[in-house]
Protein backbone atom coordinates (compact mmCIF):
# COMPACT_ATOMS: atom_id res chain seq x y z
CA UNK A 1 0.00 0.00 0.00
CA UNK A 2 1.59 3.31 -0.89
CA UNK A 3 2.55 5.58 1.93
CA UNK A 4 0.92 9.11 2.85
CA UNK A 5 4.99 10.54 1.49
CA UNK A 6 4.67 8.24 -1.91
CA UNK A 7 0.83 9.47 -2.55
CA UNK A 8 1.53 13.55 -1.79
CA UNK A 9 4.72 13.04 -4.45
CA UNK A 10 2.83 11.14 -6.33
CA UNK A 11 0.28 13.86 -6.65
CA UNK A 12 2.93 16.97 -6.82
CA UNK A 13 2.87 19.04 -10.23
CA UNK A 14 6.10 19.53 -10.05
CA UNK A 15 7.59 16.21 -9.65
CA UNK A 16 5.25 14.88 -12.60
CA UNK A 17 6.35 17.32 -14.44
CA UNK A 18 10.30 16.60 -14.12
CA UNK A 19 9.04 13.19 -14.96
CA UNK A 20 7.56 14.51 -17.99
CA UNK A 21 11.09 16.00 -18.89
CA UNK A 22 12.73 12.77 -18.64
CA UNK A 23 10.31 10.95 -20.36
CA UNK A 24 10.40 13.16 -23.09
CA UNK A 25 14.08 12.99 -23.49
CA UNK A 26 13.99 9.27 -23.85
CA UNK A 27 11.02 9.62 -26.30
CA UNK A 28 13.42 11.76 -28.83
CA UNK A 29 16.64 9.58 -27.96
CA UNK A 30 14.22 6.66 -29.50
CA UNK A 31 13.06 8.78 -32.47
CA UNK A 32 16.95 9.76 -32.87
CA UNK A 33 18.16 6.18 -33.10
CA UNK A 34 15.62 4.81 -35.14
CA UNK A 35 16.92 7.48 -38.11
CA UNK A 36 19.46 8.15 -40.13
CA UNK A 37 21.82 11.54 -40.15
CA UNK A 38 19.98 12.47 -43.38
CA UNK A 39 16.54 11.97 -42.35
CA UNK A 40 14.32 14.67 -43.26
CA UNK A 41 12.04 14.04 -40.11
CA UNK A 42 15.24 15.00 -38.01
CA UNK A 43 15.13 17.91 -39.68
CA UNK A 44 11.73 18.65 -39.15
CA UNK A 45 11.70 17.76 -35.93
CA UNK A 46 15.30 19.64 -35.14
CA UNK A 47 13.14 22.43 -33.01
CA UNK A 48 11.63 20.08 -30.96
CA UNK A 49 14.84 18.07 -30.11
CA UNK A 50 16.51 21.03 -29.37
CA UNK A 51 14.25 21.94 -26.71
CA UNK A 52 14.10 18.27 -25.37
CA UNK A 53 17.94 18.54 -24.94
CA UNK A 54 18.07 21.67 -23.51
CA UNK A 55 15.75 21.24 -20.62
CA UNK A 56 17.08 17.87 -19.99
CA UNK A 57 20.27 19.32 -19.25
CA UNK A 58 18.35 21.73 -17.18
CA UNK A 59 16.16 19.29 -15.22
CA UNK A 60 18.77 17.22 -12.85
CA UNK A 61 16.71 13.88 -12.89
CA UNK A 62 17.04 14.05 -16.73
CA UNK A 63 20.35 15.00 -16.96
CA UNK A 64 21.15 10.87 -18.09
CA UNK A 65 18.48 10.89 -21.17
CA UNK A 66 19.49 14.89 -22.20
CA UNK A 67 23.31 13.29 -22.59
CA UNK A 68 21.81 10.46 -24.40
CA UNK A 69 20.13 12.58 -26.89
CA UNK A 70 22.84 15.50 -27.26
CA UNK A 71 25.27 12.72 -28.08
CA UNK A 72 23.00 10.55 -30.36
CA UNK A 73 21.87 13.90 -32.30
CA UNK A 74 25.94 14.24 -33.23
CA UNK A 75 25.70 12.20 -36.52
CA UNK A 76 22.89 14.65 -38.12
CA UNK A 77 24.69 18.19 -36.85
CA UNK A 78 27.77 17.12 -38.16
CA UNK A 79 26.14 16.26 -41.88
CA UNK A 80 23.88 19.18 -41.83
CA UNK A 81 27.04 21.59 -40.62
CA UNK A 82 24.66 22.52 -37.31
CA UNK A 83 28.40 22.99 -35.33
CA UNK A 84 27.94 26.89 -34.18
CA UNK A 85 24.60 26.64 -33.27
CA UNK A 86 25.08 23.45 -31.52
CA UNK A 87 28.60 23.85 -29.83
CA UNK A 88 26.99 25.88 -26.65
CA UNK A 89 25.07 22.59 -26.25
CA UNK A 90 27.46 20.76 -26.11
CA UNK A 91 29.58 22.95 -23.63
CA UNK A 92 26.57 22.52 -21.60
CA UNK A 93 26.13 18.82 -21.81
CA UNK A 94 30.03 18.16 -21.04
CA UNK A 95 29.12 19.67 -17.44
CA UNK A 96 26.47 17.69 -16.97
CA UNK A 97 28.33 14.64 -17.64
CA UNK A 98 31.11 15.54 -15.52
CA UNK A 99 28.82 15.89 -13.04
CA UNK A 100 27.21 12.37 -13.98
CA UNK A 101 30.73 10.95 -13.54
CA UNK A 102 29.51 9.20 -16.79
CA UNK A 103 32.99 9.14 -18.47
CA UNK A 104 31.88 7.63 -21.98
CA UNK A 105 29.73 10.37 -22.64
CA UNK A 106 32.28 12.41 -21.84
CA UNK A 107 34.81 11.08 -24.01
CA UNK A 108 31.94 11.44 -26.73
CA UNK A 109 31.29 14.73 -26.29
CA UNK A 110 34.57 16.05 -26.13
CA UNK A 111 35.28 14.52 -29.38
CA UNK A 112 32.29 16.54 -30.58
CA UNK A 113 33.26 19.80 -29.42
CA UNK A 114 36.86 19.03 -31.03
CA UNK A 115 35.27 18.25 -34.23
CA UNK A 116 33.32 21.60 -34.18
CA UNK A 117 36.34 23.70 -33.47
CA UNK A 118 38.03 22.30 -36.28
CA UNK A 119 35.00 22.61 -38.72
CA UNK A 120 34.55 26.37 -37.59
CA UNK A 121 38.49 26.82 -37.93
CA UNK A 122 39.77 27.25 -34.27
CA UNK A 123 42.54 24.47 -35.13
CA UNK A 124 44.67 24.97 -31.40
CA UNK A 125 41.26 24.23 -29.69
CA UNK A 126 40.26 22.06 -31.60
CA UNK A 127 43.56 19.87 -31.07
CA UNK A 128 43.34 20.10 -27.52
CA UNK A 129 39.54 19.12 -26.74
CA UNK A 130 40.76 15.53 -29.14
CA UNK A 131 43.73 15.07 -26.97
CA UNK A 132 41.48 15.48 -24.27
CA UNK A 133 39.08 13.00 -25.97
CA UNK A 134 42.39 10.21 -26.46
CA UNK A 135 43.47 10.20 -22.85
CA UNK A 136 39.67 10.04 -21.32
CA UNK A 137 39.27 7.42 -23.68
CA UNK A 138 42.84 5.69 -22.82
CA UNK A 139 41.99 6.03 -19.32
CA UNK A 140 38.05 4.27 -19.51
CA UNK A 141 40.14 1.43 -21.76
CA UNK A 142 37.17 1.39 -24.69
CA UNK A 143 38.85 0.60 -27.78
CA UNK A 144 36.32 1.39 -30.43
CA UNK A 145 36.08 4.65 -28.18
CA UNK A 146 39.91 5.12 -28.75
CA UNK A 147 39.79 4.18 -32.25
CA UNK A 148 37.24 6.73 -33.02
CA UNK A 149 39.22 9.70 -31.20
CA UNK A 150 42.58 8.63 -32.79
CA UNK A 151 40.53 8.92 -36.64
CA UNK A 152 38.78 12.40 -35.45
CA UNK A 153 42.78 13.54 -34.00
CA UNK A 154 44.26 12.76 -37.10
CA UNK A 155 42.42 15.78 -39.00
CA UNK A 156 43.77 17.90 -36.30
CA UNK A 157 47.44 17.21 -37.45
CA UNK A 158 46.94 18.61 -41.13
CA UNK A 159 46.78 22.10 -40.61
CA UNK A 160 50.07 22.34 -38.43
CA UNK A 161 51.70 20.77 -41.37
CA UNK A 162 51.96 17.06 -38.62
CA UNK A 163 51.39 14.78 -41.89
CA UNK A 164 53.27 12.09 -40.12
CA UNK A 165 51.26 11.95 -36.64
CA UNK A 166 48.70 11.92 -38.40
CA UNK A 167 49.19 9.28 -40.75
CA UNK A 168 50.25 7.64 -37.33
CA UNK A 169 46.96 8.28 -35.66
CA UNK A 170 45.16 6.51 -38.63
CA UNK A 171 47.62 3.33 -38.07
CA UNK A 172 46.88 2.99 -34.86
CA UNK A 173 43.45 3.28 -35.22
CA UNK A 174 42.91 0.64 -38.04
CA UNK A 175 45.10 -1.57 -35.72
CA UNK A 176 42.50 -1.25 -32.89
CA UNK A 177 39.61 -1.03 -35.10
CA UNK A 178 40.13 -4.54 -37.40
CA UNK A 179 39.73 -7.18 -34.22
CA UNK A 180 36.57 -5.31 -33.56
CA UNK A 181 34.83 -5.71 -37.08
CA UNK A 182 34.53 -1.63 -36.99
CA UNK A 183 34.21 -1.75 -40.61
CA UNK A 184 32.44 2.01 -40.47
CA UNK A 185 35.66 3.70 -38.63
CA UNK A 186 38.13 1.57 -40.75
CA UNK A 187 37.13 2.87 -43.97
CA UNK A 188 37.11 6.41 -42.09
CA UNK A 189 40.43 6.39 -41.45
CA UNK A 190 41.96 4.98 -44.44
CA UNK A 191 40.19 7.97 -45.91
CA UNK A 192 41.72 10.41 -43.70
CA UNK A 193 45.13 8.18 -44.05
CA UNK A 194 45.14 9.29 -47.78
CA UNK A 195 44.21 12.61 -47.15
CA UNK A 196 47.47 12.91 -45.43
CA UNK A 197 49.27 11.48 -47.75
CA UNK A 198 48.11 13.84 -50.31
CA UNK A 199 49.36 16.90 -48.69
CA UNK A 200 52.49 14.92 -47.85
CA UNK A 201 55.17 15.28 -50.89
CA UNK A 202 55.76 12.31 -52.55
CA UNK A 203 53.15 10.18 -51.55
CA UNK A 204 50.67 10.57 -53.91
CA UNK A 205 50.53 6.67 -54.72
CA UNK A 206 50.08 5.79 -50.92
CA UNK A 207 47.08 8.38 -51.05
CA UNK A 208 45.14 6.53 -53.87
CA UNK A 209 46.01 3.28 -52.42
CA UNK A 210 44.57 4.54 -48.96
CA UNK A 211 41.30 6.32 -50.70
CA UNK A 212 40.37 3.28 -52.99
CA UNK A 213 40.33 1.11 -50.51
CA UNK A 214 38.28 3.53 -48.42
CA UNK A 215 36.29 3.90 -51.53
CA UNK A 216 35.73 0.27 -51.88
CA UNK A 217 34.88 -0.23 -47.97
CA UNK A 218 32.07 2.86 -48.02
CA UNK A 219 30.44 1.00 -51.07
CA UNK A 220 30.44 -2.63 -49.27
CA UNK A 221 28.67 -0.82 -46.38
CA UNK A 222 26.25 1.29 -48.61
CA UNK A 223 27.90 4.92 -47.19
CA UNK A 224 27.01 6.50 -50.37
CA UNK A 225 27.96 9.68 -48.01
CA UNK A 226 31.56 8.40 -47.51
CA UNK A 227 31.92 7.08 -51.05
CA UNK A 228 31.11 10.59 -52.27
CA UNK A 229 34.34 12.01 -49.78
CA UNK A 230 36.78 9.18 -50.80
CA UNK A 231 35.64 10.08 -54.74
CA UNK A 232 36.55 14.15 -53.85
CA UNK A 233 39.57 12.92 -52.27
CA UNK A 234 40.60 10.93 -55.24
CA UNK A 235 39.72 14.09 -57.68
CA UNK A 236 42.09 16.00 -55.13
CA UNK A 237 45.22 13.80 -55.62
CA UNK A 238 44.53 13.94 -59.58
CA UNK A 239 43.98 17.41 -59.74
CA UNK A 240 47.79 17.68 -58.01
CA UNK A 241 48.71 15.24 -60.27
CA UNK A 242 47.35 17.64 -63.29
CA UNK A 243 45.38 14.80 -64.68
CA UNK A 244 42.38 16.95 -65.40
CA UNK A 245 39.88 14.65 -67.02
CA UNK A 246 39.70 11.88 -64.09
CA UNK A 247 39.80 14.63 -61.35
CA UNK A 248 36.99 16.17 -63.19
CA UNK A 249 35.06 13.40 -63.41
CA UNK A 250 35.57 12.16 -59.84
CA UNK A 251 34.38 15.38 -58.57
CA UNK A 252 31.40 15.30 -60.88
CA UNK A 253 30.70 11.84 -59.13
CA UNK A 254 31.37 13.04 -55.83
CA UNK A 255 29.11 15.90 -56.41
CA UNK A 256 26.06 13.41 -57.67
CA UNK A 257 26.49 11.12 -54.69
CA UNK A 258 26.66 14.00 -52.15
CA UNK A 259 23.24 15.75 -53.24
CA UNK A 260 21.59 12.25 -53.61
CA UNK A 261 21.56 11.48 -50.08
CA UNK A 262 21.86 15.17 -49.09
CA UNK A 263 25.04 15.74 -47.83
CA UNK A 264 25.04 19.69 -49.04
CA UNK A 265 27.74 20.30 -47.17
CA UNK A 266 29.80 17.42 -49.25
CA UNK A 267 28.79 18.29 -52.54
CA UNK A 268 29.90 22.32 -52.28
CA UNK A 269 33.19 21.12 -50.98
CA UNK A 270 33.54 19.36 -54.19
CA UNK A 271 31.75 22.28 -55.84
CA UNK A 272 34.65 24.04 -55.01
CA UNK A 273 37.35 21.93 -56.30
CA UNK A 274 35.96 21.69 -59.13
CA UNK A 275 35.72 25.52 -59.82
CA UNK A 276 39.91 25.08 -59.30
CA UNK A 277 39.81 21.93 -61.95
CA UNK A 278 38.11 24.85 -64.08
CA UNK A 279 40.24 27.77 -63.27
CA UNK A 280 43.40 25.57 -64.10
CA UNK A 281 41.85 24.44 -67.81
CA UNK A 282 41.52 28.81 -68.30
CA UNK A 283 37.84 29.26 -67.21
CA UNK A 284 38.77 32.16 -64.83
CA UNK A 285 35.30 34.04 -65.13
CA UNK A 286 33.41 30.56 -64.69
CA UNK A 287 35.54 29.87 -61.17
CA UNK A 288 35.24 32.94 -60.07
CA UNK A 289 31.41 33.15 -60.46
CA UNK A 290 31.14 29.50 -59.07
CA UNK A 291 33.35 30.54 -55.72
CA UNK A 292 31.50 34.04 -54.94
CA UNK A 293 28.50 31.78 -54.59
CA UNK A 294 29.97 29.05 -52.38
CA UNK A 295 31.73 31.90 -50.28
CA UNK A 296 28.14 32.68 -49.13
CA UNK A 297 27.80 29.08 -48.36
CA UNK A 298 30.57 28.94 -45.89
CA UNK A 299 30.51 31.88 -44.44
CA UNK A 300 26.80 30.81 -43.45
CA UNK A 301 27.95 27.93 -42.13
CA UNK A 302 30.88 29.52 -40.14
CA UNK A 303 33.22 26.86 -42.09
CA UNK A 304 36.68 29.64 -41.61
CA UNK A 305 38.90 26.82 -43.09
CA UNK A 306 37.12 26.22 -46.25
CA UNK A 307 36.43 29.75 -46.31
CA UNK A 308 39.72 31.29 -46.13
CA UNK A 309 40.70 28.81 -49.09
CA UNK A 310 38.12 30.24 -50.65
CA UNK A 311 39.05 33.53 -50.92
CA UNK A 312 42.56 33.03 -51.28
CA UNK A 313 41.51 31.18 -54.56
CA UNK A 314 38.92 33.63 -55.28
CA UNK A 315 42.69 35.88 -55.48
CA UNK A 316 44.22 33.71 -57.98
CA UNK A 317 41.27 33.89 -59.93
CA UNK A 318 41.08 37.56 -59.87
CA UNK A 319 44.63 38.21 -60.90
CA UNK A 320 44.65 36.01 -64.02
CA UNK A 321 41.25 38.56 -65.24
CA UNK A 322 44.20 40.87 -64.40
CA UNK A 323 42.06 42.63 -61.25
CA UNK A 324 45.20 42.94 -59.39
CA UNK A 325 43.96 45.12 -56.23
CA UNK A 326 41.36 43.15 -55.08
CA UNK A 327 43.56 40.23 -55.79
CA UNK A 328 45.79 41.15 -53.55
CA UNK A 329 43.01 42.34 -51.07
CA UNK A 330 41.74 38.54 -51.39
CA UNK A 331 45.27 37.06 -50.68
CA UNK A 332 45.32 39.45 -47.40
CA UNK A 333 42.23 38.53 -46.34
CA UNK A 334 43.05 34.81 -46.40
CA UNK A 335 45.98 35.28 -44.81
CA UNK A 336 44.53 37.02 -41.22
CA UNK A 337 41.25 34.36 -41.48
CA UNK A 338 44.34 31.17 -41.68
CA UNK A 339 46.30 32.82 -38.91
CA UNK A 340 43.40 33.20 -36.71
CA UNK A 341 42.63 29.42 -37.57
CA UNK A 342 45.77 28.43 -36.74
CA UNK A 343 46.93 26.90 -40.25
CA UNK A 344 50.03 28.21 -40.78
CA UNK A 345 51.26 26.76 -44.49
CA UNK A 346 47.63 27.95 -45.63
CA UNK A 347 48.10 31.79 -44.23
CA UNK A 348 52.28 30.86 -45.70
CA UNK A 349 50.58 30.62 -48.92
CA UNK A 350 48.47 33.48 -49.28
CA UNK A 351 51.19 35.62 -47.77
CA UNK A 352 53.41 34.25 -50.70
CA UNK A 353 50.57 34.85 -53.45
CA UNK A 354 50.23 38.36 -51.78
CA UNK A 355 53.79 38.73 -52.01
CA UNK A 356 54.14 37.86 -55.46
CA UNK A 357 51.62 40.94 -57.07
CA UNK A 358 53.46 43.40 -54.43
CA UNK A 359 56.87 42.15 -56.49
CA UNK A 360 55.15 42.43 -59.57
CA UNK A 361 53.86 45.67 -59.01
CA UNK A 362 57.20 46.92 -58.14
CA UNK A 363 56.91 47.26 -54.56
CA UNK A 364 60.20 45.51 -53.12
CA UNK A 365 59.57 46.84 -49.43
CA UNK A 366 56.02 45.52 -48.70
CA UNK A 367 56.85 42.46 -50.13
CA UNK A 368 59.52 41.60 -48.09
CA UNK A 369 57.71 42.47 -45.09
CA UNK A 370 55.45 39.49 -46.28
CA UNK A 371 58.08 37.48 -46.95
CA UNK A 372 59.55 37.71 -43.34
CA UNK A 373 56.01 37.03 -42.20
CA UNK A 374 56.18 33.83 -44.37
CA UNK A 375 59.71 32.96 -42.85
CA UNK A 376 58.60 33.17 -39.44
CA UNK A 377 55.60 31.07 -40.22
CA UNK A 378 57.64 28.47 -42.01
CA UNK A 379 59.99 28.13 -38.75
CA UNK A 380 57.23 27.52 -36.92
CA UNK A 381 55.61 24.36 -39.77
CA UNK A 382 57.11 21.39 -39.06
CA UNK A 383 57.68 19.40 -42.16
CA UNK A 384 56.77 22.53 -44.43
CA UNK A 385 55.73 21.35 -47.52
CA UNK A 386 58.66 21.58 -50.02
CA UNK A 387 56.54 23.45 -52.71
CA UNK A 388 56.32 25.75 -50.35
CA UNK A 389 59.66 26.41 -49.56
CA UNK A 390 60.24 26.39 -52.89
CA UNK A 391 57.78 29.46 -53.45
CA UNK A 392 59.07 31.16 -50.70
CA UNK A 393 63.39 30.94 -51.85
CA UNK A 394 61.87 31.92 -54.93
CA UNK A 395 60.14 35.38 -54.10
CA UNK A 396 62.92 36.24 -51.20
CA UNK A 397 65.71 35.71 -54.26
CA UNK A 398 63.61 38.08 -56.15
CA UNK A 399 62.41 40.25 -53.55
CA UNK A 400 66.59 40.31 -52.24
CA UNK A 401 67.73 41.56 -56.00
CA UNK A 402 64.69 44.45 -56.21
CA UNK A 403 65.73 45.87 -52.73
CA UNK A 404 67.40 49.58 -52.53
CA UNK A 405 70.93 49.70 -51.35
CA UNK A 406 71.08 49.48 -47.51
CA UNK A 407 67.77 47.81 -47.04
CA UNK A 408 67.75 44.90 -44.58
CA UNK A 409 67.19 41.02 -46.19
CA UNK A 410 64.44 39.61 -44.62
CA UNK A 411 65.44 36.60 -41.97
Amino acid sequence: MMSLSDRMQAEDPLVRFRKKIAENARAWLGFVRDERPESAALTRELANLNHAAAQALREPSAWAAGVQLVVALWPFIEWHGFWLAWRAMLERALVVCRRLGDLAAEVEITDQLGEVARSVGDNRAALDWQEQALGLARRLGDQALIGRVLVHLSQQHLPQGRYQAAQACCEEAVALLTPLGAEAEIAIAHNNWGIACLLEEGSMESALVHLMLAERMFVAQGNRRGQAKSLHNQGETYLRQERWSEAGDLYERAIALAQAVGDDVGAVRSRTSLAILLYQQGQHETALEMHREIEIVYRRLGDRPMLARVINNEGSFLLALGRWEEAARAYEQAAQIHLENGHLGGAAFSLLNWAEILLDRGDAEQAQARLQQVGELLDALPGSPVALRQYYTALLEQATAKRAPGQAIPS
